[in-house]
């Protein structure tokens, strides 16, 4: 195959088992508490209860820290949890939407998100940030002798700015030399764990390493809870997962577990432990659990097997098929198999059942009777893949397991299409894609840009034009196909300078919005955006504008540039 242009680039019967004679979860902290138990102050007062925990499987990434109930109120005071100074203050539409960065002098960073406002010192310390870069959306690192603060001071006020799905505190511990998150409990705060993890229910995976290489997943069939059950099974090799659940203080929550372990025999055949990550490893989520049952069905469900290409730290052995339990022919006796899953604490829940060998019994995994005609992508190599009308990269270490390029090329009336694998198989890193515009055009070639869908929604990529060549990022399996955005943004008015207040609901069908101006005047105004309701608001004062007439001009722009524009005349 051609190599791209440049262009292009934008941007289990474990062989050897672990002896155990002790609780072997407690021999693989990353994180010791010696020292610093206590160190931190729970952000909110009084008694702490949290609806979603450390390392808890979210779309795409884990959970960076403890979601803090705030009594579903806004503007709960939120307090430094330890000395130290504000090292940075990130404000967005979406994420962690207003967030304050706290160093402290033991080597962590404490991180408070989704806050509503910020103590009096500092909205007029950011405000003043705002004005000189005329953006909404800002992120500052303050010098570590401007913003000073004590533990138990009061920073903020509680929000649910951001991508919050309602009013909370997120909190997060991050080790402040990496910046990679850390298990908030490790350092024996006051949030009490009444109760602990719980298995949900079971699944066995037929393994088969031409399957994976073909198909990308493990096929599975539902066990339930097999405690103390026996199941036959045909000779070969075996995975499973389970849906579990840790909970705090109610059966109500869904928080994520912190270690797991398999036995074989009574013998460790498989461990794995969260306890910190960084975010450059957060989207593995998508390796340790079952990818392809998540787009069927939306669950969940904890591996207990290593993929190739899980580069992850959380594991005692890097071996190939780590977590496979091999069952040949010979196996006559039926083997034991539990299944453990701890807290931070050590609280434990597990599974105890057997598999048995039936010889007569078929393997559920289907052979394909034909070779593969693609190209073969490795886990751990740069994958190429160059047609005249479609081009893409796979960087190294983007697919979980070495398969096939399961691909096609087709067309629509702007140009080309590209089918990149199945939407079962998840992608760790962005891949590259490059597609020929249809010499028959006539749209302007400035408003085409390349789209894909995952089996859901389609959603714009960022891209950019070479002549008749569009190229784009796109971290997501499934088609790559051209689209255009010839309509400009929707701008929908709902307060126009009453008081000075203006308001608007904004949206963009196509490309998405790219930016917005809001002037008084011909001067900068900030309005706040809110990426959750597609919201603006503002308040213009005389203060900053002066008493009398004034003219208010709102300009939005979409990532092709089409434009939309709202004019009024208001009085202060």
């Amino acid at each position: 195959m051609k190599r791209l242009k440049p262009y292009l680039f934008l941007s289990i019967l474990i062989l050897n088992f672990l002896p155990t004679s002790k609780l072997a979860a407690q021999n693989i902290r990353l994180v010791s508490d010696s020292g610093i138990a206590g160190y931190f102050a729970n952000p909110v007062d009084g008694y702490v209860t949290c609806v979603g925990s450390f390392a808890e499987l979210r779309r795409n990434h884990f959970h960076g820290g403890l979601d803090v109930r705030t009594g579903g109120k806004i503007g709960v005071p939120i307090k430094a949890s330890a000395d130290g100074y504000v090292s940075r203050i990130n404000k967005s539409a979406y994420g962690y939407g207003n967030c304050i960065y706290i160093a402290h002098p033991n080597g962590y960073t404490t991180v408070y998100a989704h806050l509503d406002h910020f103590n009096p010192y500092l909205e007029n310390w950011i405000d003043r940030v705002h004005y000189l870069e005329e953006n909404f959306e800002i992120n500052v690192y303050p010098k570590p002798t401007e913003l000073i603060v004590k533990k138990g001071d009061i920073i903020a006020y509680s929000g649910n700015t951001g991508g919050s799905s309602g009013p909370h505190l997120h909190f997060e511990v991050r080790k402040t030399s990496t910046e990679a998150p850390t298990n908030p409990l490790l350092f024996k705060m006051d949030i009490t764990e009444k109760l602990g993890p719980k298995f949900l229910s079971c699944y066995l995976h037929t393994y088969d390493a031409d399957f994976i290489k073909t198909d990308g997943f493990l096929p599975y069939s539902y066990i339930g809870l097999p405690n103390g059950t026996t199941r036959e099974v045909a000779p070969g090799k075996y995975a499973l997962s389970a849906k579990i659940r840790d909970y705090f203080q109610s059966y109500g929550e869904n928080m994520g577990v912190n270690y797991l372990e398999m036995y074989v025999n009574d013998i460790v055949a498989f461990q794995m432990n969260i306890e910190q990550f960084t975010f450059n490893e957060t989207r593995y989520l998508n390796s340790i659990m079952d990818f392809a049952m998540y787009k069927k069905n939306g669950g969940m469900a904890y591996r207990f097997w290593k993929d190739e290409g899980n580069m992850l730290p959380w594991y005692p052995k890097k071996q190939k098929e780590y977590g496979i339990i091999d069952l040949p022919e010979s196996q006559v006796e039926p083997v034991k198999i539990t299944l453990k899953a701890y807290d931070v604490n050590m609280k434990e829940t597990k599974l105890t059942f057997f598999l048995k060998v039936n010889v007569e019994l078929k393997s559920s995994v289907l052979k394909r009777t034909d070779a593969p005609t693609d190209p073969m992508v490795k886990y751990d190599e740069d994958f190429y893949f160059n047609d005249a009308k479609a081009l893409v990269l796979i960087p190294k270490y983007t697919v979980y397991n070495s398969m096939y390029f399961n691909h096609d090329i087709g067309s629509n009336s702007y140009g080309a299409t590209l089918r990149v694998f199945d939407v079962s198989i998840p992608l760790h890193q962005y891949i590259n894609v490059g597609l020929l515009i249809g010499n028959t055009v006539e749209t302007d070639k400035n408003k085409l840009y390349i789209k894909y869908n995952n089996g859901g929604s389609n959603k714009a990529c960022e891209t950019v034009r070479n002549g008749n060549w569009l190229y784009a990022k796109g971290k997501e399996t499934g088609e790559y196909s051209i689209s255009a955005d010839l309509t400009a943004p929707y701008i929908k008015a709902l307060s126009t300078g009453y008081k000075g207040n203006f308001s608007f609901s904004i949206s963009d069908g196509g490309t998405g919005i790219k930016s917005y101006r809001a002037e008084v005047d011909g001067n900068w105004l900030l309005l706040d955006f809110d990426g959750k309701y597609a919201r603006l608001k503002g308040i213009a004062t005389a203060e900053r504008f002066g008493k009398g007439k004034h003219t208010f001009t709102l300009l939005v722009t979409d990532k092709v540039g089409n434009e939309n524009k709202v004019t009024y005349t208001f009085y202060l």
